[in-house]
């Protein structure tokens, strides 16, 4: 493992852009084969924060952050769109391009994708091969595609 900014555990197998636009928290780990894409917005990963192999975290025009105590498992992928729209195609307001916000101590499922423009509440977990096209609340359960809420913990 290689070493980055604030003692967080870099796989040199990883393809990371690193830059202004990318900030990775306190003993966060990124595993082998995963891309990071943080040219285009900013890239906050907090501490603590494990993104298992293969993953993506694309930042996208509006960015990504990723809460701290996040687990983040195999072959996930989180990012933003970047499409550059003629001023002449009216885009639907609930399809805007927008920030992906992930709280504190969310677990993400194998294979999960997660969307533009979404919240995701602290303590939330994703189950795998979910698809989040949508806000999740706080300590929420969800899974399916799209992802609906199954429970709310307590």
């Amino acid at each position: 493992m290689g070493f980055i900014r604030y003692k967080a555990a870099i796989s040199p197998r990883a393809d990371v852009e690193t830059g202004a636009w990318l900030s990775v928290g306190h003993n966060s780990r990124v595993s082998s084969f995963v891309r990071i894409c943080s040219n285009g917005g900013p890239v906050v990963i907090g501490p603590n924060t494990d993104i298992g192999v293969s993953s993506f975290i694309g930042g996208g025009r509006e960015g990504v952050r990723i809460g701290r105590n996040c687990l983040i498992s195999p072959h996930c992928w989180i990012g933003t769109s970047h499409y550059e729209v003629p001023a002449s195609v009216k885009v639907p307001p609930d399809r805007k391009q927008g920030m992906i916000v992930i709280g504190d101590n969310v677990w993400v499922g194998a294979g999960a994708v997660i969307l533009d423009d979404v919240a995701v509440g602290s303590g939330a977990i994703i189950s795998p091969n979910s698809v989040v096209t949508s806000n999740i609340p706080e300590n929420a359960i969800v899974q399916g595609n799209p992802a609906k809420t199954i429970f709310i913990r307590r």
